[in-house]
């Protein structure tokens, strides 16, 4: 964007923005930040940004790839400030993000900014009151510290959850006074639709399981002619597109809305109850009522979509981090980069930032699947904190949610206490204000919690206990939604490019929970990480985002559990080693370099994988038969 490119006043544009310039700046300053020019100018252009559709002038949806830390969420607040002040009380402002208590913490600061409460509608349905917090100040499950308000859309900034925007009625959020409101601002990543997914191999399960149920009443067996009508649409189709057809898009017979509930209060009725597979039925005989798209892979599944952010919502500021390695939001062709913004890698270095792994495999099925595998995680993870990090430094840890009471996972933390961690240790912190407040040393936290939350900013340890992964078959689901097209052609190559980006980007998000998102100059706060994962897919693609990050091995206490990865590992010390070398040095032997990275003992043959491994994935270094010579 350029101020020549302005069609309305430039004078009331540039007083928003530079308004609300100052105060984030002012803000950013007091709270220890040192602000390079580089990034005063970024800011500036987020300002820019805002003001431009808040005006009118800018429609659309527009992505602004900042880094975590930057000072992103900070803007929401300090540009709504601006906008008061300046007496825009006409334009309505949306503000969307993924987590409840982060919409509190952002009215408590337009408050402090001189927003009055009563312009400040919060939008939830979670508890809240005096006990809803546990013996550490923390806020228990299903509490948050601030009431919804009434009437949450008469207010000029109405703050909502992204799950809460999800299907609600257009007019519901986003007007204002009668008018639709200026400017909505999306923190985090804008994934517009929402996915339904039934794999095949459940469908035919669940569908035989419950035919053995069904007695001669004429609905029961109208049921089970109907199910085994569409299982045989559905697998006819499938030998179809096995067979190279494009047409993977399949229509159901339909049923008429008395047949459709009937149908659905049948299959809930009969059987055992053991509801999920029940539940799948009657999603199927819905889901059926719309076309279905037919996706393979390791799971061949039929999935659905439908649009869940209306696209009458046309004025979207979309403030996401992840933008750059996200593959899965960038399908969406209706989001458009800020041209300031398209090269922006490099605001930030994280040359302090050390990230060791430990080669191994890191799903919930690997991780948290037994007590063993998690009394295994603990102590890897026990033997570092116990060693290696100092007793005044705080600590996150990742790990799975428990999907029952019985989940393996619940044995985590016990596990740390058995070890010698004591997970009530505080620490001293001295707060913005200055204050010192004494916070847990050890927080231990679950994925989903990786966004959205900048209360553990003061860890200089972070640890990540396996990586949230979604389905192959589900990603290709969310891949058709986000390009808008049932029937979108799907590769090999871009799904695998999803399914990385997706792991890096949950990675990405949970390492910028801790000391790294504070930035000093364009660069990071020292931090340390651990991570949990079988591949260096991850290390490829942060590289290209984290600028300067080291990347380590993480040696295990008890290697039982580690995969062999001789080549991987092999390729990361090769790549450690030459990112060591003195600028001076422009060239050095791979006799050399296999001594100096410490793999004489590699087999030979590993050696070639592990050389030929850091050639095609790792920058910086090229290879002229027996000597690598450094890039200029």
């Amino acid at each position: 964007m350029k101020i020549d490119e302005f069609n309305i006043s430039f004078t009331d544009v540039e007083i928003l923005a530079k308004s609300a310039q100052n105060i984030l700046i002012e803000k950013l300053t007091n709270y220890g930040n040192i602000i390079s020019d580089a990034h005063e100018r970024a800011l500036l252009e987020v300002n820019m940004s805002y003001a431009r559709m808040a005006l009118g002038d800018l429609t659309g949806r527009w992505a602004v790839p900042l880094d975590t830390g930057m000072g992103k969420t900070l803007s929401v607040a300090t540009f709504c400030s601006a906008l008061y002040k300046l007496d825009y009380r006409n334009i309505g402002i949306l503000i969307c993000q993924s987590k409840v208590e982060a919409l509190c913490e952002m009215k408590r600061l337009m408050i402090s900014l001189g927003i009055p409460e009563k312009d400040i509608g919060i939008m939830h349905t979670y508890k809240h009151e005096l006990d809803g917090f546990d013996n550490k100040k923390q806020l228990r499950e299903g509490y948050v510290s601030l009431p919804a308000t009434v009437l949450p859309i008469s207010h000029q900034f109405l703050l909502v959850t992204h799950k809460r925007m999800r299907g609600q009625k257009f007019e519901y959020f986003n007007k204002f006074e009668g008018a639709q409101r200026g400017l909505c601002i999306w923190d985090e990543s804008l994934i517009a639709s929402d996915t339904k997914i039934i794999s095949l191999k459940n469908l035919y399960a669940t569908a035989s399981w419950w035919s053995v149920y069904a007695d001669s009443d004429d609905n029961c067996e109208l049921v089970v002619r109907y199910l085994n009508i569409c299982i045989e649409r559905i697998k006819s189709r499938s030998d179809v597109i096995k067979k190279g057809s494009f047409e993977v898009v399949l229509e159901l017979p339909l049923l008429n809305i008395d047949e459709l509930n009937t149908y659905s209060e049948v299959i809930m009725s009969i059987g055992p109850n053991t509801g999920i597979d029940k539940v799948i039925l009657s999603n199927f005989i819905r889901m059926a009522q719309t076309p279905l798209r037919i996706v393979f892979g390791n799971e061949p599944s039929i999935v659905q979509y439908t649009v869940s952010v209306p696209v009458e919502i046309n004025c979207i500021l979309v403030l996401d981090a992840s933008w750059h390695i996200r593959k899965l939001e960038q399908l969406d062709n209706s989001i458009h980069v800020i041209d300031a913004f398209k090269d922006s890698l490099g605001l930030k270095r994280y040359d302090g930032v050390v990230v060791q792994q430990l080669f191994t495999n890191a799903g919930r099925s690997s991780i948290a699947s037994d007590a063993e595998s998690v009394t295994w995680t603990a102590a890897e993870v026990a033997h570092v904190i116990l060693t290696s990090i100092p007793s005044d430094q705080g600590i996150t840890i990742f790990t799975f949610k428990a999907q029952s009471n019985k989940d393996p996972v619940l044995l985590f933390p016990d596990e740390l206490i058995r070890c010698g961690v004591d997970l009530d240790a505080v620490i001293p912190i001295v707060e913005k204000s200055g204050e010192i407040n004494y916070r847990p040393r050890i927080n231990l936290l679950t994925w989903g919690m990786h966004e959205g939350l900048n209360c553990y900013a003061y860890c200089e340890n972070i640890f990540l206990v396996g990586v949230l992964r979604q389905s192959e078959a589900s990603l290709a689901a969310a891949s058709i939604a986000q390009k808008g097209d049932l029937a979108a052609p799907i590769n090999d190559i871009e799904l695998r490019e999803v399914i990385n980006g997706e792991m890096a980007h949950v990675v990405f998000q949970a390492l910028g929970r801790g000391s790294c998102r504070k930035v000093n100059q364009g660069r990071a706060h020292s931090m340390k990480a651990w991570l949990m994962f079988p591949s260096l897919d991850i290390y490829e693609i942060l590289e290209s985002i984290m600028l300067g990050v080291q990347w380590e091995e993480w040696k295990a206490l008890d290697s039982l559990r580690c995969l062999d990865s001789s080549a991987q590992r092999g390729a990361l010390r090769i790549k450690m080693t030459l990112c060591k070398q003195p600028f001076d040095v422009v060239k050095i032997s791979i006799n050399k370099l296999r001594s100096m990275a410490g793999l004489q003992d590699l087999p030979n043959r590993t050696f070639t994988r592990a050389r030929e491994y850091a050639e095609r994935r790792f920058y910086g270094w090229i290879r002229d038969k027996g000597t690598f010579y450094r890039q200029c």
